[in-house]
């Protein structure tokens, strides 16, 4: 090949790759924009969230533990004797063992000191929790706490409390001996300002607390220097003998003013006496206890005035206080415990708290405050 061919066909080449070239900015800048655009960035894939924990199911609330039914206690009741007093304490007792989840022995005694500490032993062989001790006379309820003592068995007391065995029992309950007769001999120092003679018919003496009304009524009619006591009988808590006394004090003082007889179970036997000499608008009879025979006497107006307070009440806040200390160790907050009593006549009859408990006073009984406290 010739140069001059060579150099054509070189020039020729150079003009096909420049026209390539050409063809190819302008297909660029037909296609472009007038700003470039960013590279673009690969985005990081998203983080996969982790799996919410599930929550751990609610743990069960335990189901709320019923309290045991407190262990039955076994108590036994010592009675004194018959009498109406003594049986409506024991309806009282046994009213609030049954709420307090006693199981209740009554033992009566038939007022004879032998058999009440027989009853005691008993009681004791038979493997009581408690008992309840409402006692003859003085010198059996000192046996009898000895021998409640000695067996380890708390003991509350129904009447008898004196200072020197006060430590022997776990609670003493009664009316107060130094006040019930001052309260209804003050009444009597009120309501009879002229004065005139004046007979005491005594309960059973021996245990203190007829000889404490006594003394108590005294100390109440005292500020009428015009009463002048002449006769001072024991009845024994008998009717038929408070009938027989004041016969026999009406005929050695005709001229007779005022009878305080010491329940109303005897002024009842006082007030037969009493119609029989013919003398009903002449003796003013005042007495004690509040019992249903007795509010009817106060409401027929045979009785002018009695100091009441209720055997059932106090059988009642005795137990209460024994099965507290046995159950839960809880003392007494007194040792002797006093009933609640009013004087009550005519005007204020319904305030008097019923011997024959009822659902009302028993709930009472088993939440009333010793009046001492």
């Amino acid at each position: 090949m010739t140069d001059g061919r060579r150099l054509k066909g070189l020039a020729r080449l150079a003009w096909l790759v420049a026209l390539v070239v050409a063809l190819a900015v302008a297909a660029a800048a037909c296609g472009g924009s007038d700003e470039a655009e960013p590279a673009a960035t690969t985005e990081a894939p998203a983080t996969e969230e982790a799996p919410a924990t599930e929550e751990a199911p609610a743990t069960e609330e335990a189901p709320a533990t019923e309290e045991a039914p407190a262990e039955t206690l076994k108590i036994a009741f010592i009675q004194t004797g018959p009498f109406d007093y003594y049986e409506r304490g024991v309806d009282g007792a046994k009213a609030a063992a049954a709420e307090l989840g006693v199981e209740l022995i009554v033992l009566n005694s038939d007022g004879k000191p032998e058999k009440e500490i027989a009853n005691v032993e008993d009681a004791i062989q038979q493997g009581v929790d408690g008992m309840i001790v409402f006692s003859v006379g003085r010198s059996s309820l000192e046996a009898a706490l000895q021998k409640t003592n000695e067996a380890g068995i708390p003991t509350a007391v129904l009447y008898g409390y004196a200072p020197e065995i006060e430590d022997q029992g776990t609670v003493f309950v009664q009316a107060s001996t130094d006040q019930t007769g001052k309260m209804i001999g003050e009444w009597v120092a009120t309501n009879v300002p002229d004065g005139g003679q004046v007979a005491i018919i005594q309960g059973l003496l021996g245990r203190g607390d007829a000889e404490a009304y006594t003394a108590s009524f005294k100390e109440g009619i005292a500020s009428n220097s015009a009463l002048e006591i002449v006769a001072e009988i024991e009845g024994g808590w008998d009717r038929a003998k408070a009938q027989t006394a004041m016969a026999d004090i009406l005929t050695a003082n005709p001229d007779l003013r005022v009878a305080f007889v010491h329940n109303e179970d005897m002024a009842i036997g006082a007030l037969a006496a009493i119609k029989a000499a013919g003398k009903e608008g002449q003796v003013t009879v005042v007495s004690q206890n509040g019992s249903p025979d007795g509010l009817a006497a106060v409401e027929s107006g045979e009785i002018a005035a009695t100091a009441a307070w209720s055997p059932a009440q106090e059988a009642q806040m005795a137990l209460k206080r024994l099965v507290d200390f046995i159950r839960d160790g809880v003392e007494p907050s007194q040792k002797l415990c006093i009933t609640p009593a009013l004087v009550v006549t005519k005007e204020n009859i319904a305030d008097a708290v019923p011997w024959v408990p009822t659902p009302e006073s028993t709930a009472l009984g088993l939440e009333v405050a010793c009046a001492n406290a």
